[in-house]
């Protein structure tokens, strides 16, 4: 009981920064994959049509869940292109919920576009959480064209 408690008050202070805020250092994750065995996922385009999309998923080491996946996505253009440029970005990876251990993936997703020289931003996001499953799911992106 008293190792426990020691790892537990070590794993505590182990994880405050310098300037005092909460890193995340410690993952409950295991074989966490955003593409090509990477830990993490980025893409961006711009054009008048096309598409960005990003998939993590991982192996939950504690938990309620044997695993967890979180995909966003962004696409526009099709099926004919649109006529003006829009940049799609999507990026995706690990995160605390909760507390300073990784218990979860995410993606995120978003669509910009300028109109009548305002930018609009559309995005999406996605959760998977370890002990609280899927914590977000937002519907895909609507282009506006």
């Amino acid at each position: 009981m008293k190792t426990c408690v020691f790892v537990v008050a070590l794993a505590a202070v182990l994880a405050k920064a310098a300037d005092g805020q909460v890193c995340s250092t410690y993952s409950l994750l295991g074989n966490i994959d955003c593409g090509g065995g990477q830990r993490t996922c980025y893409q961006s385009k711009t054009g008048i049509s096309g598409g960005v999309r990003c998939t993590c998923s991982a192996a939950c080491s504690a938990g309620n869940y044997l695993g967890v996946v979180a995909t966003s996505l962004a696409q526009w253009g099709t099926p004919e292109n649109c006529t003006f440029s829009l940049t799609g970005t999507a990026k995706g990876g690990t995160k605390s919920v909760g507390s300073t251990w990784s218990t979860a993936v995410f993606t995120s997703a978003s669509l910009s576009y300028n109109v009548t020289f305002n930018l609009i931003t559309l995005t999406t996001n996605a959760v998977g959480d370890c002990y609280q499953g899927q914590i977000e799911a937002d519907p895909p992106i609507t282009p506006p064209c």
